[in-house]
């Protein structure tokens, strides 16, 4: 599966696109939740991580994972706090966890030399987080996805490349895949993708730049992997990001 949302505006899709985003995957009702911060350490670095529990957890059933990536020069409270993410997870039945990167995610992005990254083996970091994850909750490792906001949307591509033993499906706001993501790209399965992009996105045009595809052919590599026969696209106008 591809599906494609254009947004006509800046940087656009703002918290209730990338909600959109989400819902599509689940269905359930809760009500309430609880936070907890977490860490542990990778390859000599200490990463840290924010998990949002739905009220009925714990329960005798596995609850799907979501992973959300925040953008460039952000953190996970800030993602946390932008997206609301946590709420949709309260009303649908499922745990999100939002990773801090070490400043920046190195997901490819780096590829263009406006937009430094650390030399992080984040792929390695997050396929970690999913086991150390499922050592403290109950998780259904058939169900983990991956979500990200401009270079988090650089990442969860990078992940849906290295990562598809483990990841079911990802979601991308405003992040295209980058040149040497797609260069090394050896997923073991078809991936269900959902690309959002503004048409004037300020930082991460929707024609492509130096370094990253453009969105169409993001798509396009997707589209032909997964064998599909056509993008499902969606139109949005009148919305607007202003960072």
């Amino acid at each position: 599966m591809i599906s494609y949302i254009y947004c006509f505006s800046l940087h656009t899709c703002k918290r209730q696109i990338i909600l959109v985003a989400i819902v599509l995957f689940f269905s359930h009702s809760i009500l309430h939740a609880q936070i907890q911060t977490r860490d542990f350490d990778f390859e000599g670095h200490q990463r840290n991580y924010i998990v949002y529990l739905p009220d009925n957890y714990p329960d005798s059933l596995n609850f799907p994972l979501v992973i959300y990536l925040h953008s460039y020069g952000w953190t996970a409270q800030q993602g946390m706090n932008y997206t609301l993410l946590h709420q949709i997870a309260d009303t649908s039945g499922f745990i999100v966890v939002f990773p801090n990167a070490i400043s920046n995610w190195n997901s490819g992005i780096g590829d263009n030399p406006d937009w430094a990254t650390p030399n992080v083996n984040d792929v390695g970091f997050i396929n970690a987080l999913i086991d150390t994850v499922s050592s403290h909750y109950r998780i259904d490792l058939e169900r983990i996805y991956a979500c990200g906001y401009s270079n988090g949307g650089f990442m969860a591509y990078k992940l849906a490349c290295q990562l598809s033993h483990r990841i079911a499906a990802i979601a991308s706001v405003g992040g295209v895949i980058s040149t040497s993501t797609a260069a090394n790209c050896n997923p073991l399965r078809a991936i269900p993708v959902l690309q959002i992009h503004g048409t004037e996105d300020p930082w991460v045009s929707i024609n492509g730049t130096t370094g990253c595809h453009s969105a169409d052919q993001t798509l396009s590599y997707w589209t032909n992997f997964n064998n599909c026969v056509q993008i499902d696209t969606t139109h949005f106008t009148g919305l607007r990001y202003d960072r």
